[in-house]
């Protein structure tokens, strides 16, 4: 090994190490972390990059738990790592933050197989999807229905046309995984909610109900009472308007680590969370945008 590779690793074992005593080891516990990922030890994916959702169940403060969502990895010969997920996480910014991250020094990346592949495609499902099917399908087979699939529904059956012509129908049974909001504390109807009252767990969803987008919940309002430790629905919660039609508005445009503001005008009411038209003053377009807070308005880009 020359000097200069050996420099190079020594400098990167460093850099690990510097965030690697903010992870939480098992044996003490994840109480005491902010943010808790679990990988188990083989999942599917269709291949190529990946965001860790897609691996990873997470248990957190909803701010820390989308940035650990969004973290985009590689995995290597089939593979993901400790080191690999570790630095993915800095990447995203988690560095100084306590992580408890629960997952074999391997775990292995299996190609997902075409069943499940479909039922992703028909549901456009992003999130964890396990499929149980009942049979071997067959080589050459083309699915002919269904022509869609609403995520919560625990079973289908998939019919598929064969070399031939002869049709084959697949019964699947489904499970759906997904972040949710859970309350930290017993609430009434009518309270606005913070981040210091939820927390996003990984759930698996089951039935046609919505959970709320745990990402866009600070500042709705709750339409009925909710018991600690309960998941947040769509129907559960109403948006409160912090910006009014013909507001002056902050339009922040951020893109990778690059982040622009200009002037607008709000066309639109809307709570946090909301898409409402803006105009740019100095522009005079008309864009959407996705209300932060009160008077910031939020326009991501590539």
């Amino acid at each position: 090994m020359s000097f200069s590779r050996a420099g190079r690793l020594s400098a990167r074992l460093a850099f690990l190490s510097s965030f690697v005593f903010l992870l939480v080891p098992l044996s003490f516990g994840a109480e005491n972390a902010a943010l808790l990922v679990v990988l188990e030890r083989d999942f599917s994916h269709r291949g190529g990059e990946m965001m860790l959702l897609e691996a990873a169940s997470f248990d957190g403060d909803p701010s820390l738990v989308s940035l650990a969502a969004g973290a985009r990895i590689f995995p290597k010969d089939g593979v993901l790592t400790r080191e690999m997920v570790l630095e993915a996480l800095l990447r995203v910014g988690l560095a100084g933050t306590r992580v408890a991250l629960r997952m074999p020094e391997q775990v292995r990346v299996l190609p997902e197989d075409p069943v499940t592949a479909d039922v992703r495609r028909l549901s456009r499902w992003v999130w964890r999807l396990d499929v149980e099917r009942e049979g071997t399908l067959p080589s050459g087979a083309v699915l002919i229905s269904p022509r869609e699939i609403k995520p919560g529904i625990t079973a289908t059956v998939l019919r598929y046309r064969l070399t031939g012509g002869r049709e084959f129908s697949m019964p699947v049974r489904i499970r759906w995984r997904q972040p949710a909001a859970v309350l930290r504390r017993s609430l009434p109807r009518g309270s606005v909610l913070s981040e210091e009252d939820l927390r996003v767990l990984f759930v698996e969803r089951s039935g046609l109900r919505t959970p709320a987008d745990p990402f866009r919940l600070r500042g709705a309002r709750l339409t009925r009472n909710l018991a600690q430790g309960g998941v947040v629905f769509t129907d559960d919660v109403e948006s409160v308007p912090v910006i009014a039609k013909g507001d002056p508005v902050r339009i922040v445009f951020r893109a990778g680590g690059l982040q622009v503001e200009a002037s607008g005008e709000a066309l639109d009411n809307g709570g946090v969370g909301d898409t409402i038209r803006v105009r740019n003053v100095l522009s005079r377009r008309i864009i959407a945008c996705v209300v932060s807070g009160p008077g910031v308005v939020i326009v991501e880009g590539e």
